[in-house]
């Protein structure tokens, strides 16, 4: 799994908006972490945007084929992250709700992944008691 970092985005105070080469490079990673300074929620809209089309490519590998347990992991935590970041208690339930069925299918499908995704499922855990 690949991560991209980033922080101190201080939009619009810094810059009107994430750098063209930064939501380039985040193209080829897994997962985003925003490590602070957020100004301004234009910048988590950005990377959601990334996160939405990383979800999209994660549902089109799934199609091709249904048996790729990590692509599912990795599905079942980019709906986490969308959740984490969702106001809306319901939306925010339902995603959870699909993050869990992808990582129950997942598990099925190859349950030596159970130890390694056992922060995903407390956070999934924490969003769907709240």
């Amino acid at each position: 799994m690949k991560i991209g970092v980033i922080s101190d985005t201080h939009i619009p105070a810094v810059a009107r908006a994430i750098p063209a080469e930064v939501l380039r490079a985040f193209e080829k990673v897994d997962l985003i972490i925003h490590a602070g300074d957020i100004v301004e929620m234009s910048a988590i809209e950005a990377l959601r945007a990334e996160l939405i089309e990383g979800q999209r490519l994660v549902e089109n590998a799934l199609a091709r084929n249904p048996g790729l347990a990590s692509a599912m992991i990795t599905g079942s935590t980019l709906k986490t992250i969308q959740a984490e970041a969702e106001d809306d208690p319901r939306s925010r339930a339902a995603l959870a709700s699909e993050a869990s069925a992808g990582l129950q299918r997942a598990l099925e499908i190859n349950p030596l992944l159970e130890r390694e995704t056992e922060e995903l499922r407390a956070r999934i855990a924490r969003l769907q008691s709240s």
